[in-house]
């Protein structure tokens, strides 16, 4: 960091054959800014007339400071922040045959840039592409692991975001000496470890701004990490019933879980999370509770399996059955019923009825029959997944408070207390595979009709 002077740490003394005594420069430390080219300094030299024997070996650091050779003359270029030093030689060599040689210190700096805001950047026009900004923005995307980009920063006042295309630490800069403007080059080869970055940081991004077709977004790298005290906020959506495991002291990257109680014992598709550019589905057609990562935008709203409106498999039981309670059905005499009264296409999305218990042929239908200890039921499962809807048309034969119908652990209950009462139930879901029926105890029921629907 030092520079030829008088000293005898810096100067160079020659034998008196070329009687070169000393050499200094005008400086201790010379700034360059990024991407900058600069006239290289030239050591002040004792007795004048060697002059002009010194010229510019190398750089101790080539990744911070590189030698140019524009119009003939030898030029400095910043190429990303850090400290350098060049070597001076001279051309003529002492009387005991070494060579005087002096250095002179570079520090590179970031070039001018103006600071901005997200929010700014995200309207700005495609004539700005190239301008160098200083952003102060939330860090999200970004992990360990993120070496090549696809990182955000987000606006910690409004939230928004802007893509960051080289969120890497080790870009360098690149100077058009013709257009005499300053590009980030993205020298993957020099990723020799990951970014000290994660979601949820403050950080200063320094890039510049570019525009994919009218979409900007910036290509530079992460200057500095601050203290990140903007705490994170999650919206519901008006309507839906979701509960947090925690709604205070939020933090970002935080792990929170949501119970969703479903509306009209709809069947929940998916928790989506909004975070402005992902949408995160749920685990599962059945589930209710989700887990989720805080980030810049938590807005919750629940998303429920679609309802089936064509209808593919219609079987109706009162066709082919008469009053004749003496013999139950097995899974291989109900099932060869319902396939003689099935269309061919219907036949196309059938599958097999099993696990039946307790059920009688009879002319109003399936009549089943649940005692105090024994519980009627039956199976019926399609050939393929894509039915959304099942549809239960029943009657109740005799009046019980607790008598109801179950499809697939959901109970349905006849809101009339007469006897015989028709009633119909609808149970959404995606997708419904197979259907279960049961009936609770001390309970009789004929099921009329089932159709499914894709």
């Amino acid at each position: 960091m030092s520079a030829c002077d008088s000293s005898p740490a810096s100067s160079i003394t020659s034998v008196s054959k070329y009687n070169t005594s000393t050499c200094s420069f005008d400086k201790d430390l010379y700034e360059i800014r990024m991407g900058e080219m600069m006239d290289l300094p030239t050591p002040t030299i004792t007795p004048a007339e060697y002059q002009d024997k010194w010229y510019p070996s190398n750089s101790s650091n080539g990744s911070v400071l590189a030698l140019r050779n524009e119009d003939g003359t030898m030029k400095a270029l910043g190429m990303s922040q850090g400290e350098a030093t060049i070597n001076f030689q001279c051309k003529l060599h002492n009387e005991n045959g070494s060579v005087p040689k002096a250095q002179a210190s570079f520090k590179v700096i970031d070039p001018v840039s103006e600071s901005s805001s997200v929010s700014a950047l995200l309207s700005s026009t495609s004539d700005k592409a190239g301008s160098l900004y200083s952003v102060n923005a939330i860090l999200e995307g970004a992990d360990s692991n993120n070496l090549y980009g696809s990182a955000y920063s987000i606006d910690p006042i409004s939230k928004e975001q802007i893509q960051i295309a080289h969120s890497s630490e080790y870009d360098l800069f690149r100077y058009d000496t013709t257009a005499k403007s300053v590009s980030f080059n993205y020298n993957d080869s020099r990723c020799v470890s990951s970014p000290n970055y994660v979601s949820g940081d403050l950080v200063t991004v320094y890039a510049q701004l570019q525009f994919d077709g009218d979409k900007p977004y910036l290509d530079g790298y992460f200057q500095k990490k601050e203290t990140n005290d903007v705490e994170p906020v999650i919206t519901i959506k008006d309507g839906d019933n979701i509960t947090l495991s925690k709604t205070t002291g939020l933090k970002w990257g935080e792990t929170i879980t949501a119970t969703v109680v479903p509306e009209d014992d709809r069947v929940i598709k998916a928790l989506v999370i909004d975070r402005g550019y992902t949408i995160d589905n749920g685990a599962g057609v059945s589930a209710t509770v989700f887990s989720f990562t805080l980030t810049s935008s938590n807005y919750l709203s629940v998303t429920y399996a679609e309802v089936g409106t064509t209808p593919i498999v219609n079987i109706y039981f009162t066709w082919f059955f008469k009053d004749d309670f003496s013999s139950p059905f097995t899974s291989t005499s109900l099932d060869e019923e319902v396939k003689s009264h099935l269309s061919d296409e219907e036949k196309d999305y059938y599958g097999a009825v099993s696990s039946v218990s307790l059920c009688y042929p009879a002319a109003k239908g399936i009549w089943m029959y649940s005692g105090r200890d024994d519980e009627s039921s039956f199976s019926i499962s399609l050939s393929t997944n894509i039915a959304k809807r099942v549809t239960v048309s029943a009657y109740r034969h005799q009046p019980s408070d607790i008598s109801s119908l179950h499809i697939n652990g959901s109970s349905y209950v006849p809101e009339s207390d007469s006897v015989p009462t028709m009633f119909e139930f609808t149970h959404d879901g995606l997708p419904i595979t197979t259907v279960t029926l049961s009936l609770s105890v001390r309970c009789s029921m004929y099921i009329h009709s089932v159709t499914f629907y894709k």
